[in-house]
């Protein structure tokens, strides 16, 4: 008895048989490293703190990473209740995450510092709800690249990204709440190939910045341009939104290129901004308007399409636009509407089964001619496409479409270039 009692007291006091939670995830600890090979690769595989946090004591530290040698990817561990937050502020902060975290790069053009596959989760409960992002970058001028990180979080928002510049964000994973990418006051910003779920992209007073060939997915509205200017929109996917796939509003020079949106309540939204251009965009399946432009003026559209929306492409008090050479069918309203707007050219545009092709109401100056329509091209879904209907339209110079419906007193109908 006094030897078995020996026995168990010497394995207790072993220090081989310590908690080592600290050094990862404890659902993990059958699979980890022997000590000996940590060791080896303490330099490139060790435990990194952030680095605004290292005055404090470990229980208090809200997030611990470890890298990956073979996949070089740095994963969260969870330690506490905390949030995993990082909080850059300025040059010298990022620096210091650069060196300490191991983070490749000088932060030059052809060398900038890089974030390369991160992995933030945080999905507790907590009365702080959306009260900050996981990432923080601010005030920051040198080149920095994140790449492939994933940021997950039902409480917390994914990335900020506030009065700095030279920052791409691309080849990431983010489903968090509130947004999923804020960009503020900030210029030569580049987001590309990252998939949003529930997670918003919002450009808010920056400028010089791309969004190209991301997924938005499940938002209420997937990207949002908010006082803004030079900001090209390219190559990307939105579906489905609660409310607009993109939204541009009170900004200037923006460029929207080949992207799609559907399933959504309104597919492209711009309002109170000029000089936009709109070119090989897709808005179809959505249940209020494909295109919904309002208060604005000097609009571009072209080569577009807008299919099976409740409206096709709406004006509001929109003018000085050129709708040119868009495909707009089976609206289930009206292919195109127009209400106190004027000085706009609709020209040489392709309209099939809309329930009425084109609708003014209080319009003037406004120049509709060369469109096409074309009946034949497939059997009847909606309406009687009966044409063009004008609701107290004055100044109208018409080369109508099909059958219009007008007031004798239109006294120039011009239908020699109808083409069916």
């Amino acid at each position: 008895m006094r030897l078995m009692i020996l026995f168990i007291l010497l394995i207790l006091l072993n220090p081989t048989h310590q908690s080592i939670i600290h050094q990862g995830n404890p659902s993990n600890q059958s699979t980890r490293q022997p000590s000996r090979l940590q060791s080896r690769h303490q330099s490139r595989d060790s435990t990194i703190q952030q680095t605004s946090q290292e005055s404090n004591n470990r229980e208090s530290h809200s997030a611990v990473y470890q890298q990956n040698t073979h996949t070089n990817t740095l994963t969260y561990i969870m330690q506490t209740n905390k949030p995993p937050t990082i909080h850059i502020n300025n040059d010298t902060e990022l620096r210091n995450y650069a060196k300490i975290n191991g983070w490749e790069g000088t932060g030059t053009p052809a060398n900038p510092i890089k974030i390369h596959g991160l992995r933030l989760s945080y999905n507790q409960s907590t009365s702080n709800k959306m009260s900050s992002p996981l990432i923080t970058i601010n005030n920051t001028s040198l080149h920095l690249e994140v790449s492939s990180v994933s940021l997950i979080s039902t409480t917390y928002a994914g990335m900020l990204i506030e009065n700095s510049t030279n920052i791409t964000v691309k080849s990431g994973g983010i489903h968090t709440t509130d947004f999923g990418l804020k960009i503020q006051s900030s210029q030569n910003i580049t987001i590309r190939n990252n998939s949003f779920r529930k997670s918003p992209v919002q450009i808010n007073n920056s400028s010089k910045t791309n969004v190209l060939n991301n997924l938005m997915t499940n938002s209420s509205t997937g990207i949002s341009i908010n006082h803004s200017t030079e900001i090209q929109i390219d190559g990307n996917i939105i579906a489905p939104s609660k409310s607009e796939g993109i939204l541009i509003n009170r900004s200037t020079l923006i460029t929207l290129n080949n992207n799609i949106a559907h399933d959504s309540q309104t597919g492209f939204s711009i309002l109170n901004s000029k000089n936009i251009t709109l070119k090989n965009n897709q808005a179809y399946i959505n249940w209020k308007n494909g295109f919904f432009i309002k208060a604005s003026t000097n609009i571009l559209m072209f080569n577009n399409s807008a299919d099976t929306n409740n409206v096709g492409i709406l004006l509001n008090a929109v003018q000085h636009t050129l709708i040119l050479n868009n495909s707009i069918c089976t609206n289930q309203i009206y292919g195109i509407y127009l209400e106190y707007s004027g000085n706009n050219v609709i020209q040489f545009n392709l309209f099939c089964y809309n329930s009425q092709d084109i609708a003014l109401l209080n319009s003037i100056n406004n120049t509709i001619k060369n469109n096409y329509h074309k009946p034949e091209t497939k059997p009847q879904l909606l309406g009687n496409n009966t044409g063009i209907i004008l609701f107290i339209a004055l100044g109208v110079f018409l080369i109508p479409i099909s059958v219009a419906i007008v007031p004798k007193f239109w006294e120039q109908i011009y239908r020699d270039d109808i083409k069916k």
